[in-house]
């Protein structure tokens, strides 16, 4: 039987408490506790993240996690306290349930960012001296490649997604010193 989104919400907000931003910033003043913002990075980039959090967008969450992926992230670490949010809270239920079906042990939502932001919790602002921000526009007319999974060209994309850049193209230029197939506008 095929699950619905709103079997899978009720699932993971059955199995990961919801917790509110003054517990969040009580979790986090005890120490060991890692945020995650699992927004997609233009959402990062146009209002900020909480205060020391670190961004893994919901589409790498599970790569980054997993201490033996290639593309795993040391602050992921089990005996940590996670704590989860994005936009509205639902991104963040549905990862939050994945984190804990992977082991991870103290995993919390805080839900929306905006209800940080209105309980008066820390941010960081996003600066203009971003790398998205001095990049030129960049404008695909065709694909340029299929990647490779965990080769060379998969790495390339994957840092590239990391650092902000969705072109395809950017990513290839990453890797390669001449363009493809984008103009730039």
């Amino acid at each position: 039987m095929a699950t619905s989104v709103k079997q899978m919400m009720e699932t993971a907000n059955a199995a990961v408490p919801k917790i509110t931003p003054a517990q969040a910033r009580e979790m986090i003043d005890k120490g060991n506790t890692l945020v995650v913002d699992v927004r997609d990075a233009p959402e990062v980039e146009k209002s900020g993240k909480i205060a020391g959090a670190v961004h893994v967008s919901r589409g790498m969450l599970e790569f980054r996690a997993d201490p033996e992926s290639p593309y795993h992230d040391k602050n992921f670490a089990k005996d940590k306290t996670v704590i989860l949010y994005c936009a509205s809270g639902g991104r963040s239920a549905l990862a939050a349930k994945v984190l804990k079906d992977m082991g991870f042990g103290q995993v919390y939502n805080v839900g929306a960012f905006k209800d940080w932001v209105e309980s008066g919790g820390a941010i960081e602002k996003p600066s203009e001296a971003s790398p998205s921000a001095s990049r030129p526009a960049l404008r695909c007319t065709r694909s340029a490649m299929a990647f490779k999974p965990f080769g060379p060209w998969n790495t390339a994309y994957m840092e590239a997604m990391t650092a902000g850049r969705t072109c395809a193209v950017q990513i290839l230029e990453v890797a390669l010193p001449r363009r493809i197939c984008c103009s730039r506008v």
